[in-house]
């Protein structure tokens, strides 16, 4: 949780120089760190983008930040209450 705003921050900015590069790398990483909490969308949305910064096409992928952005959106809120009820009890 406290990576992927950065990690998005990153992706937009890659997608603004194209740094196809950068782009496949900040991608994959969120890609990685949601795969672990078994979330399907937020999974295809950042593979879509690593995907076009592998392919070096960089058509239609603003919209495509959007989407993992909003995806990431509804994701955080599920991962905050997770994080809450894990966390050790303050006595």
């Amino acid at each position: 949780m406290e990576e992927y705003p950065s990690l998005l921050s990153e992706i937009r900015e890659a997608i603004a120089q194209c740094d196809v590069e950068a782009l496949e790398y900040a991608a994959h990483t969120l890609k990685g760190a949601v795969a672990s909490f078994g979330a399907r969308s937020s999974y295809a949305a950042a593979e879509k983008l690593e995907t076009m910064g592998r392919e070096g096409k960089l058509d239609g992928a603003l919209q495509a930040s959007e989407e993992l952005t909003a995806q990431i959106g509804r994701l955080t809120p599920a991962l905050a209450a997770l994080r809450k009820e894990n966390a050790p009890c303050a006595a």
